[in-house]
């Protein structure tokens, strides 16, 4: 069968179908791989104070921002 075949049974988008099936090639599984990187320390609503606190006053410095959080 073909990518689109499988993707119109499925009900997903072709890309989809295609990259699965290559990393099943690949690595003889279809499972996510751990990511790279040091995981995130801060939560997304964490991220999005410190913005809105150096948005509101950008004459505010780094450490000040750091003690207030």
């Amino acid at each position: 069968m073909g990518y689109k075949k499988i993707a119109k049974t499925l009900k997903l988008s072709c890309s989809t179908v295609a990259k699965t099936i290559q990393r099943f090639n690949r690595t003889s599984s279809t499972q996510n791989r751990p990511c790279h990187g040091r995981p995130k320390k801060l939560t997304a609503h964490a991220q999005r104070h410190i913005q809105r606190l150096s948005l509101g006053n950008r004459q505010t410095s780094a450490a000040n921002i750091a003690a207030e959080v």
